[in-house]
């Protein structure tokens, strides 16, 4: 969920004020703001005077190109279409391949390719399927806490709000 958000936020950060569809060959003017190309050609015209859609500010007809804008929005759109998969189809967006592994450095599934890059170089990276069983575990872990933790009358709810010294002054008194 927390995913879909944040796809969603960039989407609208990498969106044309203008279309307002996904930027397509990106152009910068001076004020910095961008625009699809063809945008910003069409909003200008024949009209000699050049001003900013967003800004208003004016501006000299040199557009140029933001490659890496172009990248950003490209992985994106491929984000977006794995979205569109069914629900389980596992696939790295960025390479199209299966997620095999886990990147335990940051808590994600990651393909093949994206296990060998500099992005992952140093990480523990792990088969997917182990990680699954170690969080099956942590969370068989977590949950016979959970219950002896509840049937504790050390650490019932009325408790739980105590400091540690408070705790010790309660519990040496008992």
């Amino acid at each position: 969920m927390a995913e879909a958000n944040a796809l969603e936020e960039l989407q609208s950060e990498l969106t044309c004020p203008v279309c307002l569809e996904l930027f397509r060959d990106p152009v910068i003017l001076e004020c910095g703001h961008h625009f699809c190309k063809l945008c910003i050609i069409q909003c200008w015209g024949a009209i000699e005077v050049s001003n900013c859609p967003k800004c208003r500010k004016s501006c000299e007809r040199k557009l140029r190109p933001n490659s890496l804008l172009c990248n950003v929005v490209e992985s994106v759109r491929k984000a977006r279409t794995s979205d569109e998969r069914e629900p389980g189809s596992s696939m790295c967006s960025m390479h199209e391949e299966k997620l095999k592994l886990y990147c335990e450095d940051d808590q994600l599934p990651i393909c093949l390719v994206c296990g060998m890059s500099r992005d992952h170089k140093n990480h523990n990276v792990i088969p997917i399927n182990e990680a699954f069983e170690n969080y099956k575990v942590r969370l068989a872990t977590q949950k016979a806490l959970f219950l002896l933790v509840g049937e504790c009358p050390q650490h019932s709810p009325a408790f739980l709000h105590l400091t540690p010294e408070r705790w010790l002054t309660h519990h040496e008194f008992q």
